[in-house]
């Protein structure tokens, strides 16, 4: 929650050592407005790519995967060892996590289910789509059920 609240209202704040380039970037990627946001103008991607930060850099290069990274993450493989009958060939460490924070790697994962929207003209966005939320009266009442079932068995036994 203040995460999300640090996002939606602080101003950042960006280190010094970002270059004139760098700074003009991401202040134009984390602009609020999304009709001011840097791409999310009628040409979209494309004012992101002109961006001078990218100057140099061969798009089509990238996106034909032939250059080489410059940043190359540290990843252990003691996990892949462990399970390595289950990767696919050539694939290693799909599992590792040790490059993202334990702010995120240790949180519980939570449903937030939401509801369908009701707007016309998403009417059959979601035909075909299997996932149904769990209801969480349904879960509470099982959980509730468990826990009576317990404390009867408790008093047959005493």
């Amino acid at each position: 929650m203040v995460v999300q609240q640090q996002i939606t209202g602080a101003k950042p704040k960006f280190p010094k050592f970002l270059s004139s380039n760098a700074l003009s970037l991401l202040k134009g990627l984390l602009t609020r407005d999304p009709a001011q946001r840097l791409g999310g103008g009628p040409d979209g991607a494309a004012a992101i790519k002109r961006h001078p930060f990218f100057r140099g850099l061969s798009w089509s290069a990238l996106e034909a995967r032939q250059l080489e990274s410059k940043f190359k993450p540290g990843v252990k493989c003691s996990l892949a060892r462990q399970l390595e009958s289950k990767f696919k060939p050539g694939v290693k460490c799909s599992l590792s996590v040790e490059n993202f924070d334990k702010i995120w790697t240790e949180q519980r994962p939570v449903d937030s289910p939401c509801g369908t929207p009701t707007d016309p003209a998403y009417a059959g966005a979601f035909e075909g789509f299997t996932y149904v939320a769990p209801s969480f009266m349904a879960s509470s009442m099982e959980a509730w059920g468990a826990a009576k079932a317990a404390q009867q068995q408790q008093q047959q036994q005493q």
